[in-house]
């Protein structure tokens, strides 16, 4: 059995991923690919994290964590997502980097199925807009430059969190994508998680669509998709993106930050640095990083 775990991260697919394939159970039990209901298995996974601290599971604990959470079902796939298996969302900047513990905790999850396969899914997102999104998240936080205060701004990098990923876990496949890029690949991500067939026809694919464009504009994109199927990916996205372009939600394509010291020269200097990482992390081996 392969199991995939999606680690987040924080303030990324917001549960949607989940939720699209939660709708195609059937389907997707249909071609042996599982996907159980958070609450049957957030407890039991945490649980037996804190158990093992690190610590390979036996064949008996591994077995018995897979009959509580899937009962009777059979599959040869099975999903995980909570974005709290990274870490808690108060530790994201701990030690004022990105994700310092995120290596280790993936490492820890890895050791609950150590006889299977497994791969770690994770969508990584712009510090420029990840560091407002999480600090007005928490709870009793001081004020934001006082807050900030305790971020080194030049140790938020993805480069570091994957290059750690890949040292703790070198034979674990990982599944990469940028957020800011998911309304175009969005199918392409569900089948890397999945590992569905190419041919296998899901519903609600457009779940994502739908939270960005106005209800007029997927209307019609639609129909345009119905009238003129896409020949290929790069079609499909350059559909897309026309359509966007002309019928998004402004609030949800563009964000209003207004923060006391996080300046625009703040936020374009890591905008830039974040560029540059995912290009050398798209290129990492062990990496499938899902580039529009």
């Amino acid at each position: 059995m392969h199991i995939v775990f999606h680690i987040g991260v924080h303030h990324t697919d917001e549960g949607l991923l989940l939720k699209a394939l939660r709708s195609n159970t059937d389907i997707l039990a249909s071609a042996g690919i599982l996907v159980p209901k958070k609450e049957d298995y957030r407890s039991i996974l945490g649980d037996t994290l804190q158990k093992l601290r690190g610590e390979a599971a036996s064949e008996e604990l591994q077995d018995a964590v897979l009959d509580t959470i899937l009962d009777d079902a059979e599959g040869d796939r099975v999903f995980f997502t909570n974005e709290n298996f990274s870490c808690m969302h108060a530790a994201v900047f701990a030690q004022g980097r990105l994700y310092e513990r995120l290596a280790k905790r993936s490492a820890w999850l890895r050791n609950i199925f150590p006889d299977f396969t497994v791969s770690i899914a994770m969508s990584l997102r712009d510090p420029a807009t990840l560091v407002p999104d999480v600090y007005r998240s928490l709870k009793d936080a001081p004020a934001f430059p006082e807050w900030m205060n305790g971020l080194n701004l030049g140790a938020l990098s993805w480069l570091q969190v994957v290059r750690e990923l890949r040292e703790a876990l070198p034979d674990t496949p990982l599944i990469l994508w940028c957020n800011e890029d998911t309304p175009l690949i969005w199918p392409e991500v569900v089948q890397a998680v999945t590992g569905h067939a190419a041919d296998l026809m899901l519903e609600d694919q457009d779940i994502l669509l739908a939270q960005i464009m106005s209800d007029a504009g997927l209307k019609r994109l639609r129909s345009y998709l119905a009238d003129h199927p896409p020949r290929s990916v790069e079609k499909r996205r350059r559909v897309i993106t026309a359509f966007l372009d002309k019928f998004a939600k402004p609030d949800a394509m563009e964000e209003e930050i207004d923060l006391e010291g996080w300046s625009a020269e703040i936020m374009d200097a890591l905008s830039q640095q974040y560029e540059t990482e995912v290009d050398e992390i798209a290129l990492m081996p062990g990496v499938q990083f899902i580039l529009p």
